[in-house]
């Protein structure tokens, strides 16, 4: 969210050496975005939650899953854990410069098995990213 010069109020700024609640956000490329947001607080138990998920998890890893939805931006797939994976058609930076192909929706449909790398973790969604190995089926 950002405002005007004049809402700023200096006085709502800690002082030096405060102790801040905060929540990991997200995290890219080496850097963490923490948020001071008490809905985003509230849910400090789903993200714990989720961390202990992923951290059993290793990007890289082939697993496989089954395809919950058929989306234009992408394939929620099911692996198993209580947090779905997503197959993002714009994350190509995090699937080895793969694109999804232009057909995906055609040559998908909900209830496939289909195999995937382990790519990125998404902390503010709290999904895990994947890469579609299309000829792994």
């Amino acid at each position: 969210m950002h405002g005007k010069a004049e809402d700023f109020k200096e006085e709502l700024l800690p002082e030096r050496g405060s102790i801040i609640k905060t929540v990991i956000k997200n995290h890219i490329d080496d850097t963490l975005c923490l948020s001071v947001d008490q809905e985003d607080l509230k849910l400090v138990e789903e993200y714990q939650a989720f961390y202990q998920v992923i951290k059993t998890l290793k990007e890289g890893t082939i697993t496989s899953g089954v395809v919950k939805a058929i989306v234009p931006f992408g394939i929620f797939v099911d692996l198993g854990y209580p947090y779905q994976g997503v197959v993002d058609i714009g994350h190509t930076d995090f699937n080895g410069g793969d694109r999804l192909p232009i057909d995906f929706i055609e040559k998908l449909k909900a209830g496939d098995t289909i195999q995937c790398i382990i790519s990125y973790f998404r902390f503010d969604d709290r999904q895990i990213g994947l890469r579609w190995l299309e000829n792994k089926q």
